[in-house]
Order: C-alpha cells, then sequence, then structure tokens
C-alpha cells in the first residue's frame, strides 16, 4: 500500500509539474504569477541556502522542496478558468488547443458596411 500511495504522488507531481509548464507559456496566465518561477529557479543557484549543498542529500533536497513549492503556489496563483482549460487539453476532454478563444471582456463584435 505504501509503494502505490508513493507511486501516486509521484504521477500527481509529474502531472503538476506538466500543468505548470504549460501555464507558463500560456499567454493569458499573468506575468506577476509567472514571476514566481525564475524566482524558484534564481533560489537554485543562489550560494546562500537554507541547508548547504555540501550535505550530502539535505542540501539538494531544500532546492527541490522550493522548486516545488513554487509550482505549486503558481498553479494556485493562475487564474482558476485556464487552469481548468488546461486540465480539460492534458485528459483528452478537449480535442485540441486550436479552437478559438473564448471572447474575454474587451472585445467588441460587430458587423461593418464600406460605403462609397
Amino acid at each position: 500500500m505504501g509503494m502505490f500511495l508513493r507511486l501516486r504522488t509521484l504521477f500527481a507531481l509529474r502531472s503538476s509539474l506538466r500543468l505548470a509548464w504549460r501555464l507558463f507559456w500560456d499567454r493569458r496566465v499573468p506575468a506577476s504569477t509567472k514571476l514566481m518561477v525564475p524566482l524558484a529557479v534564481l533560489y537554485g543557484f543562489f550560494p546562500l541556502d537554507l541547508l548547504p549543498d555540501f550535505l550530502p542529500a539535505l542540501g539538494q533536497i531544500d532546492d527541490l522542496t522550493v522548486a516545488v513549492a513554487a509550482a505549486l503556489l503558481f498553479l494556485r496563483l493562475c487564474p482558476k478558468e485556464l487552469v481548468q482549460e488546461h486540465k480539460d487539453l492534458m485528459a483528452g476532454r478537449v480535442k485540441s488547443g486550436k479552437e478559438a478563444p473564448r471572447p474575454r471582456g474587451d472585445v467588441l463584435e460587430g458587423e461593418y458596411k464600406v460605403m462609397d
């Protein structure tokens, strides 16, 4: 039972990271939300860590923990309708991402006629 739970957790983590990757490249996600990702990457390269990297395994665990926490926080900060849209695309509930985008509040539809 324990190994099954660990595998399920790894697959959920993989799915969440894949979702975060897709959302990061979506232009509709605010830039302020996307800032979470580069900050987590910078922490990985920053010389001062919570746990020094020279400690075997423990030094890398804090970097991994910050990366996973940043990805999960990024998902939480993303607009919920975009998260659901990408989850549906990943699950195959929507045919493809090539469909016409949903109109936003700033779209005005109408017709025009050219007069001579």
